[in-house]
């Protein structure tokens, strides 16, 4: 298992790599896209996956008791083989997302 991360200086192109990597690990293994841009998650519409229940939903449960497997895969959208974990709802929502908590995940 590897985990690859995506970032851009600039405040486009991340999205569009992470997708077309994603895409391309998916032909080979399963893959799992969480989409952690903060200030535009883009990935569920960009993907045409519900975003109602994503990450800051994972991160608000985790403070009770760890992220199951159970749990992930209830709140995961899939397109074209990639499982994808949508990203927040709004701004209030960041504080949420600790180091911890995506350590954990």
């Amino acid at each position: 298992m590897a985990t690859i991360g995506v970032f851009s200086a600039r405040g486009d192109g991340a999205t569009t790599v992470a997708v077309g990597l994603a895409a391309v690990l998916a032909a080979k293994s399963k893959t799992l896209l969480i989409d952690l841009n903060f200030d535009n998650p883009e990935i569920a519409p960009l993907l045409d996956v519900d975003p109602e229940f994503g990450v800051f939903d994972l991160a608000h449960n985790a403070q009770l008791a760890p992220v199951s497997d159970a749990d992930l895969e209830r709140r995961l959208g899939r397109r074209d083989g990639i499982a994808v974990l949508p990203g927040i709802g709004g701004e209030e929502d960041v504080e949420h997302i600790s180091d911890h908590f995506l350590a954990g995940l």
